[in-house]
């Protein structure tokens, strides 16, 4: 089974002062240790109006990840945090949570 881990702050620096160095994508990966699609979707991901800058795309990738956890309810389901309310059969107004498939 594959593990799979995100970049740190630490290597989103790294990556910045890389390339600034005119480093290409391979020797970056190969000094910090990932595939070098990681960091080809790691720039194309957390690039702003002004280039890659490491702390804007640290906060990017963090946000990213706060939104994509989701529980999973008993029957396998992702369970979305969105909470909305429905009226039911006999009128009542209740409380639900918006299954994603």
């Amino acid at each position: 089974m594959r593990t799979w881990t995100q970049l740190t702050q630490t290597q989103r620096y790294q990556i910045y002062t890389l390339k600034k160095m005119d480093h290409q994508q391979t020797e970056i990966a190969k000094f910090i240790g990932v595939d070098k699609s990681t960091i080809s979707r790691e720039l194309r991901r957390n690039q702003g109006q002004r280039g890659y800058r490491p702390k804007q795309a640290h906060n990017l990738a963090m946000n990213r990840r706060k939104q994509g956890q989701g529980r999973i309810d008993s029957s396998g389901r992702h369970v979305d945090d969105n909470i909305f309310n429905i009226v039911n059969d006999t009128g009542r107004l209740q409380k639900c949570r918006r299954l994603v498939f």
